[in-house]
């Protein structure tokens, strides 16, 4: 990483999922509120999807959360809740809707 760009991630309670993750980042600046440059869009219906590529998730099914963005960036990455209870990120064309 960047030089003084090390930090710590601590969870921020947040309604009934446990919170989201912060990070608190060493630099030389005012703690950061990073909400103000991130967008979360819920997937309420939370659709089935395997993942594909070779990565070590590979094949594997979970539950689509959501998606995160910066918000003034083109791109978002959807979040992932796998049965082992991890949650990760990946791109959209990696993810393929899974019939249950």
């Amino acid at each position: 990483g960047a030089p003084g760009a090390q930090g710590r991630h601590e969870r921020v309670a947040d309604g009934e999922e446990g919170g989201v993750t912060q990070a608190a980042l060493a630099l030389n600046t005012p703690k950061l509120d990073l909400a103000r440059f991130v967008q979360w869009s819920e997937y309420p219906e939370r659709p089935l999807v395997r993942v594909g590529g070779v990565g070590r998730r590979a094949g594997q099914v979970g539950y689509a959360l959501g998606n995160v963005a910066l918000k003034h960036a083109g791109g978002y990455e959807v979040v992932v809740q796998f049965p082992d209870g991890k949650v990760e990120s990946f791109a959209p064309l990696d993810l393929f809707p899974e019939v249950a």
